[in-house]
C-alpha cells in the first residue's frame, strides 16, 4: 500500500492522485478555520496530531485531537447498547 503524507498544513485534508491516498495533517500549534468568509482567516485552537494504519491492502489516517475537552466518556457496554440499537433501526428499515 502506498500514501502520500504531507504535514503541517494547519488544516487537516485527505484525497487521492491516481488512486494513490493522500494525507495532510493538521499542525500542532493551530489549525485554520476552513469556514471563514473569502479572504478571511481565523486559527483555531484545535491542534492535532495523524494517526497512519497501514495494511497489506489498505491505509486509514485519522486526526487525533491534542488536548480537547472532553465532551463525554461511554463505557463498553455503553457503546455496545447503542450500536444495537442502530443495527436494528437498520433492519427495520
Amino acid at each position: 500500500m502506498r500514501i502520500v503524507l504531507a504535514g503541517h498544513t494547519h488544516l487537516v485534508s485527505a484525497g487521492a492522485v491516481a488512486g494513490v491516498p493522500v494525507w495532510t495533517g493538521g499542525a500542532t500549534s493551530y489549525v485554520s478555520d476552513a469556514l471563514v468568509p473569502a479572504g478571511e482567516e481565523r486559527a483555531l485552537n484545535a491542534q492535532t496530531v495523524s494517526r497512519i494504519d497501514l495494511f497489506a491492502d489498505s491505509v486509514v489516517a485519522a486526526a487525533v485531537p491534542v488536548g480537547a475537552d472532553r465532551r463525554g466518556t461511554l463505557s463498553a457496554a455503553e457503546v455496545e447498547q447503542r450500536v444495537a440499537e442502530l443495527r436494528s433501526r437498520t433492519d427495520a428499515a
